[in-house]
């Protein structure tokens, strides 16, 4: 099970239904809370086997809800999955975004220690809503 942790944003495209939607395409079992800071997170880092970091103005793309399901089933070793987010003029950033049950976290949502095993999952992209428009962009 992955509990999907959802921040409000405070932006005028957040959608907390827009986000869950696009996890449960992704047909794993989804346990969705929305939450205000990092210590709530921490409170529920260990009710599933992975949990996720998103804003309730983001979601997946089509090429993440294919993908997520095997890494989250492959992933022997990692502990953090990091993901790329698609910006504004054809750029990205990416951060940790989901992490097996048990990794604690600091203010600014990133693991208290910096030594766990991550891996970079390069087949998609979190995107932000875009005020009901579909998102022409590659998987």
């Amino acid at each position: 099970m992955l509990t999907l942790c959802i921040i409000p944003s405070l932006k005028p495209n957040a959608d907390v239904e827009k986000t869950i939607e696009s996890f449960k395409k992704t047909g794993l079992s989804i346990k969705a809370v929305v939450v205000s800071c990092w210590r709530e997170i921490n409170d529920l880092r260990n009710k599933g086997d992975w949990f996720a970091i998103f804003w309730d103005n983001e979601c997946l793309s089509i090429g993440l809800q294919r993908a997520l399901p095997e890494h989250l089933a492959t992933r022997r070793s990692e502990e953090i999955l990091i993901l790329y987010k698609r910006l504004a003029d054809d750029k990205a950033e990416y951060r940790m975004r989901i992490m097996r049950r048990g990794i604690w976290l600091i203010e600014d949502f990133r693991p208290l220690s910096p030594w766990y095993r991550a891996e970079t999952i390069l087949d998609g992209w979190v995107l932000e809503h875009d005020n009901n428009k579909v998102h022409k962009l590659p998987v």
